[in-house]
């Protein structure tokens, strides 16, 4: 009576010894390296498989037979790799390098822009300059600026930094008191305001 064969044939045993040392190398280099590149290097093993069973039409002792096997197994490796690839571009560390890179930068890192002083501005109503008066005047504001003045007599005038002098002039058409009152607006929007009384 012939005894059945028990154990694993040698080629057998290489095949698990393979394999495992295989799985140990992936799991080393995904915990050392992350997923991605622990399916390329997979990817890698699977396809240099298939490319020697394509060469030399069979890989026995992995028991890949025949040169269409070795390039299935060859196709199965590169889409791995491909896998490999996808997973690194899709992978949270790279998305968060990504948002980080576009992301701007925080107040701290940035230089906080100079902020303008705020206007100054004085009116002086002269006396005894009759029905033309100039009013004297002191502006101090981030240029271009602009006066706006309201006469007292229902007459008001606006204007810029660079003609200030027709501002702070004007004619009065009858005798009396007249309260003068003179806004200035920066550059920045600040304002400041400034009035006296006028007699004539």
């Amino acid at each position: 009576m012939a005894q059945e064969r028990t154990g694993t044939a040698p080629q057998d045993r290489t095949l698990v010894c393979a394999g495992t040392l295989l799985s140990l190398l992936v799991v080393l280099v995904a915990v050392a390296g992350g997923l991605p590149t622990a399916v390329g290097v997979l990817g890698a093993v699977v396809g240099a498989v298939g490319a020697v069973a394509l060469v030399r039409g069979q890989a026995p002792r992995l028991h890949v037979v025949g040169r269409p096997a070795g390039a299935v197994v060859l196709g199965v490796g590169a889409v791995t790799m491909g896998a490999a690839v996808v997973l690194s571009v899709g992978a949270p560390g790279a998305v968060a390098d990504t948002a980080l890179e576009a992301a701007p930068a925080t107040p701290q890192a940035q230089q906080a822009a100079p902020v303008a002083a705020a206007p100054t501005l004085a009116v002086t109503c002269p006396a005894g300059f009759g029905a033309s008066p100039l009013f004297g005047h002191d502006v101090t504001a981030t240029a271009p600026y602009s006066v706006a003045i309201d006469y007292g007599d229902g007459d008001e005038y606006t204007h810029d930094d660079q003609h200030l002098s027709a501002v702070f002039s004007h004619t009065y058409l009858a005798a009396g008191d007249y309260e003068v009152t003179a806004v200035v607006t920066d550059a920045t929007g600040q304002t400041a305001t400034a009035s006296c009384t006028y007699r004539w």
